[in-house]
C-alpha cells in the first residue's frame, strides 16, 4: 500500500500533462493541429483514391461472403431441426415418428 497511493496521487497530474497541457501548447498548434486540418481537408481525396479498390475487393469477395452466409444460415437451420428449437420442429418431428410408426415404414 506504500508503493501504490504515491502512484495513485500522481494520476491526475500525468493526466494533465499528457492530455491537456498539449492542448494548449505550441506543440499543439505547431504539428498537431495542422496535421488534423490536413487530414480532414483531405479526406474526400483519401476516399475518392481508394474507393475503385474497396469495389473491386467487393466484387472479388462477394462470393465468399455470400457462401459464408449461406453455410451459417444452413448449420443455423440444421442446428434447429436437431436441437428441436422451438414447438414448430418438435411437432414436425413427431409428426414424422407418428407417420412412421402408423406405416410401419421401420
Amino acid at each position: 500500500a506504500g508503493l501504490i497511493k504515491p502512484i495513485l496521487m500522481r494520476v491526475p497530474i500525468i493526466i494533465s500533462d499528457t492530455l491537456i497541457k498539449p492542448l494548449y501548447s505550441g506543440l499543439f498548434n505547431s504539428i498537431i493541429l495542422p496535421i488534423g486540418i490536413l487530414l480532414w481537408n483531405t479526406s474526400d481525396l483519401f476516399a475518392k483514391t481508394f474507393e475503385p479498390f474497396i469495389r473491386l475487393f467487393t466484387l472479388l469477395f462477394e462470393p465468399c461472403i455470400n457462401c459464408f452466409r449461406l453455410s451459417s444460415l444452413k448449420q443455423i437451420n440444421e442446428q434447429q431441426l436437431d436441437n428441436g428449437d422451438g414447438y414448430h420442429h418438435m411437432e414436425q418431428k413427431l409428426l414424422v415418428n407418428y407417420l412412421i410408426r402408423r406405416n410401419k415404414f421401420i
